[in-house]
């Protein structure tokens, strides 16, 4: 079985999806909750709707968490055929953000 980091390098490609840049041993890629935070034992939070692939140095600058920034992931995801708003709507969050509601 694949590890997840070496799934989305092969369905996205070997680059940082916030900066291009490509991995290395010193900025290793990382799996990045985008659209909402990884909650421990709510595995629909890991789906690759929600799940971007970024070096160390974006994953834990402020770019990663940045409103503008999972807005145009949303895009993104959208544009690779992604159901985005179906995926946010079957979380059932008690305050969800009404911008992913109008995808």
């Amino acid at each position: 079985m694949m590890d997840p980091v070496s799934w989305f390098i092969n369905e996205r490609g070997n680059a940082c999806e916030i900066c291009g840049c490509e991995q290395t041993y010193n900025n290793p890629f990382q799996r990045h909750h985008c659209l909402h935070g990884r909650v421990k034992n709510h595995p629909e939070f890991d789906e690759p709707v929600n799940i971007e692939l970024v070096c160390f140095k974006c994953h834990f600058g402020c770019i990663a968490d940045s409103f503008e920034h999972r807005q145009e992931f949303a895009m993104r995801q959208c544009n690779r055929g992604y159901d985005v708003k179906a995926w946010y709507k079957s979380l059932n969050l008690k305050a969800p953000e009404a911008w992913l509601l109008e995808l």
